[in-house]
């Protein structure tokens, strides 16, 4: 199967490489178009004017679109701006910026281009290759690594990737640091004898002696409490562990991984993180950009989910490119949610539009209107529109992963990495109920 990390920079080449007019390595992505052979090319903007249209022109992008006109949007670097300008080539159907018509207007990374039935992204750096090739440089080395990010980025999938290069025969093994009570940790960490402690009737290895020869993952090690930053320091240095209640070290040859999103820099400086422990941890530090700062990998991560479900999801133009604009605030955990959602509500014989897609993720509806409803008249490019409120799309998306669970809140707990009893506590702050899900 496609890996992660091979999904997200499946489509990247040479191209990538060529520098643009003041605006190094300034690409469209072609995320999806009814030319299927232009989807995942990624066209450098080294010509001081690209035509985007149906027509191939000198250092232009032709695709076969009926929607498209034969000059249906220009290119050219703006010198007095210092960035990559679009402007409309007097097209039937508009030249559309973060889903807004416009005559003309300056580029940012990210920016999420409609021309016709093709939606492209404008890049000026692709952070995921800068990762990959990092992440690949760093897999065969025996150094622990730490990887920083939001939560939902693919933290672990990214750790599930250096494992599986890094040629080391044992299991990959994790865990999450934060959500297991103290008086557990360091049992479910180290192990115990038995008789350890009341409740002990048995001995248990630990994670660390599990994952021998292989990978430790500890999630959300910024979560981690004081006491067991010790212990873990001293696992490290000594590549040792004591079960608990046990009078000998067992030896433990581990590669550690860490993930938080976290500022650990901060949490050092107020005390709640050893700057020791980081030390032993960061050895390597790669940081994993959130998903709205990687616009032109959402359709591959919707494929890759939904092969391993064994499945395709078919996308209307339209809503691809509210897909694409959409800000993600859970990340690539969300489009995991919304690809299970649109598996189980999904009918095989005709394409998810955007009223369907609406129903699932009602943010997008409301985007959508915000956007069509004022035209650029500035010439200027904005980011795509916040549909809302940060509690209001906190509340939208756990009705995403309420609804692809079934009202399953244990399953909606794991997939966020959070307590039972926190999702019950937003359940009753944001007016839901679980039993309205079930299935």
């Amino acid at each position: 199967m496609t890996s992660y990390l091979d999904a997200t920079t499946s489509a990247a080449s040479d191209e990538q490489q060529v520098a643009s007019f003041g605006c190094p390595n300034a690409a469209l992505h072609v995320v999806w178009s009814v030319d299927q052979s232009t989807i995942g090319r990624r066209f450098a903007l080294d010509h001081e004017l690209v035509i985007v249209g149906r027509e191939q022109s000198e250092g232009g992008l032709a695709v076969r679109d009926s929607r498209m006109s034969r000059v249906h949007a220009r290119l050219h670097y703006d010198v007095r701006s210092a960035g990559m300008r679009i402007g409309d080539g007097q097209s039937r159907n508009g030249t559309f910026v973060n889903m807004r018509p416009v005559r003309t207007a300056l580029l940012t990374p990210g920016d999420v281009i409609r021309v016709g039935n093709t939606v492209l992204v404008y890049e000026e750096r692709d952070r995921m290759m800068e990762l990959r090739m990092r992440a690949t440089a760093a897999a065969r080395l025996t150094s622990n690594v730490l990887l920083r990010g939001e939560s939902g980025t693919g933290k672990e999938l990214l750790a599930q990737e250096l494992h599986a290069q890094s040629g080391r025969s044992g299991a990959f093994v994790p865990i999450n640091c934060g959500s297991i009570p103290i008086e557990l940790l360091s049992s479910e960490l180290f192990g115990h004898t038995k008789q350890a402690f009341s409740g002990a009737t048995r001995p248990r290895k630990g994670v660390f002696v599990e994952a021998a020869g292989g990978t430790l993952f500890l999630d959300e090690i910024g979560d981690c409490p004081m006491p067991i930053q010790v212990a873990l320091l001293r696992a490290l240095q000594e590549k040792a562990v004591r079960p608990v209640g046990a009078e000998r070290e067992i030896p433990v040859d581990v590669r550690v991984i860490a993930a938080t999103h976290h500022d650990l820099d901060d949490a050092i400086e107020g005390g709640r993180f050893r700057a020791d422990l980081y030390a032993r941890l960061a050895q390597i530090s790669l940081v994993v950009p959130p998903l709205r700062e990687r616009r032109g990998e959402v359709l591959e991560l919707i494929e890759l989910f939904a092969a391993e479900h064994e499945h395709a999801v078919r996308l209307t133009a339209d809503a691809v490119e509210a897909l694409v604009c959409w800000n993600w605030p859970l990340n690539v955990r969300e489009v995991q949610a919304l690809v299970q959602a649109l598996i189980v509500r999904g009918r095989a014989s005709e394409p998810i539009d955007l009223v369907r897609l609406s129903e699932l993720v009602p943010g997008i509806a409301q985007q959508l209107r915000q956007s069509r409803g004022s035209a650029d008249e500035s010439g200027q490019s904005s980011r795509p529109p916040e549909a809302a409120s940060a509690r209001t799309q906190e509340r939208q998306q756990l009705r995403v992963l309420l609804e692809a669970h079934g009202g399953n809140v244990s399953a909606v707990a794991q997939q966020l990495g959070r307590p039972r009893a926190q999702i019950y506590r937003w359940l009753k702050t944001m007016g839901f109920s679980a039993n309205k899900f079930r299935r």
